[in-house]
């Protein structure tokens, strides 16, 4: 079978979504090396190499945006998977389109341009409509799907990702001191927070909630990871009106090997979003050994279970307690750890992979 992929996420470094499609390509390629894959991304018209690493049966095409559906048609697919909302190819059997979230749609204020928002929208409600199946990360994510698209249920697969073996526990002798000098941490302890710095990831209200731990904050500073998104001024003025300068440190974005570091030395991982249609990060914090506190809305309750703490976003008192509960009671922290390694053994790349592949094969039949 010859699979074509929207790989552009992978290339262009966007955030969650190019993690998952670089992880799900990186599996599929071991586990079908009877199949053919032709990776897609935009640029001039043209053949790349195939990247370090892979098989022989992968090769990488690009072509201008508005040009990608020609190239994909003189390829010839069996299948065309749209990684990111959009279908941009062409399969002869069907094509399948990755939904993450409608997080615009569920939660009103979290897009910036509020007519381009919209104009997304109906763009992936007819590309749902026009697609042979639907994929989605959560049971939450499909019911969205259902309600907000008017897509039938059978249409859609629920296939969570995985958290690789790239995130585990470091444990070295003086490692979590030389991180702190490395990003200039004004307390050897810390809370962690990584995400983009956009609107709905609630990142103001955490700072908020840190703001009200006036023992804890002697002995721990709040590190929040991730590129700047249209949210980061108002968590600058958060930080300043909570009398918060030189407190809260913010890094930006960081290489995976920097996140899996400064998530294996925190004290606690909070990740207090208003709404995801997956939301790996809490895993990941949990694989490396993070105590974590998460929201107990949209699809978060469900990936976590009873390995984290779940809290109201909206509520920074709230969000606090909890804090202060897993910071001033090492049993419970030494419970929650334990928890979610537990936890992260329900969540592999090569399951999230063998099961796209099974739903390739399904279109591919047809």
């Amino acid at each position: 079978m010859i699979i074509g992929i929207d790989a552009n996420p992978m290339f262009i470094r966007q955030a969650g979504i190019g993690q998952y499609v670089a992880n799900l390509i990186t599996h599929m390629v071991r586990l079908a090396p009877d199949d053919e894959f032709v990776l897609y991304r935009t640029g001039m018209w043209g053949e790349s190499k195939t990247p370090a690493g892979w098989g022989g049966n992968v090769r990488v095409v690009s072509a201008p945006k508005l040009l990608l559906w020609a190239r994909s048609r003189l390829d010839e697919l069996d299948v065309y998977h749209g990684t990111s909302y959009r279908l941009r190819g062409f399969g002869r059997r069907g094509s399948i389109v990755s939904i993450h979230d409608l997080a615009a749609e569920r939660v009103p204020g979290v897009a910036p341009r509020r007519w381009g928002a919209r104009l997304a929208s109906e763009k992936t409600k007819r590309t749902a409509h026009r697609a042979t199946l639907i994929l989605v990360l959560s049971e939450h994510a499909a019911r969205d799907v259902g309600d907000l698209m008017g897509v039938p249920r059978e249409k859609i697969e629920v296939i969570n990702p995985g958290v690789g073996d790239d995130y585990y526990p470091e444990r070295v002798a003086g490692g979590r001191e030389a991180l702190c000098r490395r990003y200039a941490l004004p307390r050897d302890r810390y809370v962690l927070f990584v995400g983009t710095l956009e609107p709905r990831k609630n990142v103001p209200t955490l700072v908020r909630a840190f703001g009200r731990l006036t023992r804890i904050r002697r002995s721990h500073c709040l590190v929040l990871v991730g590129a700047s998104g249209q949210g980061i001024e108002e968590i600058s003025d958060v930080v300043r009106g909570s009398g918060l300068d030189g407190e809260v440190v913010m890094p930006g974005y960081l290489p995976q090997e920097e996140v899996r570091r400064l998530y294996s030395y925190a004290d606690l991982f909070v990740y207090p979003s208003l709404y995801e249609g997956f939301g790996l990060p809490p895993l990941e914090a949990m694989a490396c050994g993070a105590p974590t506190i998460t929201s107990n809305t949209s699809s978060l309750p469900e990936v976590v279970g009873e390995a984290a703490l779940q809290v109201d976003p909206r509520d920074p008192e709230a969000l606090a307690d909890a804090m202060n509960a897993i910071l001033e009671d090492e049993t419970l922290a030494v419970m929650l750890r334990a928890r979610g390694f537990d936890r992260i053994k329900q969540f592999s790349w090569e399951r999230t992979a063998r099961e796209t592949l099974q739903a390739y094969r399904r279109v591919g039949s047809r």
